[in-house]
């Protein structure tokens, strides 16, 4: 059984020769289990990272998200207040309507300059303290 014949005993065999074969199978088991330990452990860090993953996928689809409703709200009040200001009746009205245009253009000039701040503030461990706390999720009313 040493030598690789599992299942091999010439017959008649002594005590030495049994317990040999024994103490072979018991070796081989041993490290059949403790590879088996090995690659189970290995597939359960391998599964948590791949949860670490999708969690930092997620919180940043959230963000990419939530970033584009941001950048789409001033534009939408941009584009409003075109439209009305093209048909204001008055100069009171259109002076209203410029200062819209002004303080959303401001508004995504800021925001577009925010973005590129937070370029370097995601990260992995970022990420996953954004998607824990809901930083970017605005509560439903």
């Amino acid at each position: 059984m040493e030598l690789g014949a599992d299942d091999y005993i010439t017959k008649p065999c002594t005590p030495t020769e049994l317990l040999s074969a024994i103490a072979t199978q018991l070796k081989k088991q041993a490290a059949y289990m403790q590879q088996y330990v090995a690659e189970r452990d290995k597939a359960k860090g391998l599964q948590q990272r791949v949860k670490e993953l999708q969690r930092v996928s997620n919180s940043s689809e959230d963000l990419l998200q939530r970033i584009s409703q941001e950048l789409r709200d001033p534009l939408s009040n941009i584009t409003m207040a075109i439209q009305m200001l093209k048909i204001a009746p008055s100069e009171a009205a259109r002076d209203h309507y410029l200062q819209i245009l002004h303080q959303e253009c401001a508004r995504e000039i800021s925001l577009i300059n925010q973005l590129s701040n937070l370029k370097e503030f995601l990260t992995p461990e970022s990420a996953n303290l954004i998607q824990q706390f809901n930083i970017f999720n605005k509560p439903k009313n």
